[in-house]
């Protein structure tokens, strides 16, 4: 909703504050991805990945976590403002 209110407005100063994936959804729509806040006004969210028990392809799984560990994928996360 941020990023739409953003695109809707007729200010050209206008700045708004989201999450930096969301805002680079819209970088081809006119958003402008200014950078990260300062690290004493981020918030910072854990994600966790988990397998479950019942699992049927476990092989699959355990080469998508291997992947999501390397420094190619930190990376890529990194270039869009999740890691």
């Amino acid at each position: 909703m941020v990023n739409e209110n953003l695109l809707a407005s007729t200010d050209a100063a206008e700045i708004y504050f989201g999450v930096a994936t969301e805002i680079l959804f819209f970088r081809d729509r006119g958003v402008r991805y200014a950078g990260p806040l300062p690290d004493e006004m981020k918030m910072a969210l854990d994600y966790e990945a988990v397998m479950l028990k019942s699992r049927q392809k476990s092989d699959a799984v355990e080469m998508l976590f291997a992947s999501l560990k390397t420094k190619e994928s930190q990376n890529l996360f990194a270039q869009t403002g999740v890691g």
